[in-house]
């Protein structure tokens, strides 16, 4: 990547330079025209992805070209196109917070007048269009993030990042002028750089991404806040306010936080009690719990603790969960996931236990790690297929573990493939005998 990326690098700077002769040459002329201001609004968009946010800014705040002093001083020329005005505060959000220092102060006035700029137009989708706005800004910062990861420009990417983050929090902070679609960028910004220093296989989350998690959780946590507060904060749709929390309880877990992951989730269950991916979180979120705490093992199969009006479980576990799912098309990679999830729930629970006396030790996770094979062979006789390569893929893997922990040979699922033959043959011969 690393050769590729650099003539990248290199193409963006002799575009830079092109670019900016002719938009001086055009400047010398004195004539300010849309051509002109696009030009220039150009030269200042490479000059951020290359890392240069001061020449950017200076091209932004030029006194006789620059888009943004144009913009602020009411000049018609930047109004040509409707999606001028847009681009414009949004690269100079971007200049603002990269820049060393942060003017986090005029990030804060470009993000008000981004928004009001949206909202002048009146259109009744204008809270949706600036969410896609956003959404649009934080793709932008999270490809330049990318492109100075993988250039090894170590101290460039830690500026750009620290200022984002402070100006996500200060945002998050302000006790006045947040919109649902402000906190929701901010928050989904968060978790997306969480994400992306976050590659799931790693036990212990890194600092970053720990850092990054905890971060959208705040804001989530101010969106809800702020939801229930005021009824017209939220979108109508009622999917939007459960959808921050689950993705809030998501953050939660990530962190360590599993009883408020599951707080969370129970609020949305509560209402909803069929919402099978918050279901599925519920259970998610007990296994993971199981990693401080290994009873939660068998709460994530069996359902939590909060109960509702009938005395059923809220979060349902993996065993209800896949029996909830059983023989219906649609939810086929739900029900493998559960059934498979029921198994390794058993083997970490069996993994984790100890005793003082080793014969009582080693029984006891025998017959649990055998409890957790049978499980999976009794999934495979109903469904020999597994759900298909990817889930028998998952299903031949966990075997795998749970046989070399009993000190058998590590098969995988030709275990049971013999274990059918040798039943269907002695199936055979009965039937012959009779």
């Amino acid at each position: 990547e690393r050769p590729a990326q650099e003539q990248l690098e290199q193409s963006k700077t002799k575009a830079a330079e092109i670019l900016q002769k002719g938009v001086e040459r055009l400047k010398d002329a004195g004539q300010v025209s849309p051509t002109l201001v696009a030009a220039a609004l150009s030269l200042a968009q490479i000059l951020v992805d290359t890392g240069q946010p001061e020449k950017a800014i200076e091209w932004l705040e030029n006194g006789t070209l620059g888009p943004l002093k144009l913009l602020n001083d009411g000049n018609e020329v930047v109004f040509a196109s409707p999606q001028m005005p847009i681009e414009i505060y949004k690269l100079a959000l971007r200049s603002y917070v990269a820049v060393q220092p942060p003017r986090l102060e005029d990030a804060e006035k470009v993000m008000n007048s981004l928004e009001e700029a949206v909202n002048r137009v009146g259109d009744a989708k204008a809270s949706e269009n600036l969410t896609m706005i956003y959404i649009a800004l934080g793709r932008e910062l999270q490809q330049q993030l990318e492109e100075l990861r993988n250039s090894k420009k170590q101290k460039q990417l830690k500026a750009v990042s620290d200022g984002f983050e402070s100006f996500l929090k200060r945002i998050v902070k302000r006790e006045t002028g947040n919109t649902w679609s402000s906190l929701n960028w901010v928050a989904e910004t968060h978790f997306s750089l969480g994400t992306g220093f976050d590659d799931g296989k790693a036990a212990i989350l890194n600092a970053e991404a720990k850092r990054h998690y905890a971060n959208a959780v705040e804001a989530y946590a101010a969106i809800v806040k702020q939801a229930e507060a005021d009824k017209a904060f939220a979108p109508q749709d009622p999917n939007a306010l459960d959808g921050v929390r689950l993705r809030m309880a998501v953050c939660q877990r990530k962190i360590g936080k599993h009883d408020d992951a599951i707080k969370t989730i129970v609020s949305v269950l509560k209402t909803r009690p069929m919402m099978l991916p918050a279901q599925v979180l519920g259970a998610e979120t007990y296994q993971g719990k199981g990693l401080v705490d290994k009873d939660s093992y068998g709460i994530a199969i069996l359902g939590g603790k909060d109960r509702d009006a009938k005395g059923q479980s809220i979060i349902w576990g993996w065993a209800k969960l896949s029996k909830m799912t059983q023989n219906q098309a649609k939810f086929v990679d739900t029900f493998h996931m559960a059934r498979i999830r029921i198994s390794e729930c058993r083997f970490l629970y069996g993994m984790m236990i100890a005793d003082k006396d080793k014969e009582k030790e080693e029984s006891k996770r025998a017959r649990t790690l055998t409890a957790a094979k049978d499980d999976m062979w009794t999934t495979y006789k109903l469904y020999p297929t597994l759900g298909g390569k990817a889930r028998a893929d998952e299903y031949n893997r966990l075997l795998v573990k749970i046989q070399k922990a009993l000190g058998e040979k590590p098969i995988g699922l030709e275990e049971f493939r013999r274990r059918s033959a040798k039943a269907d043959e002695l199936a055979a011969k009965t039937k012959s005998t009779t």
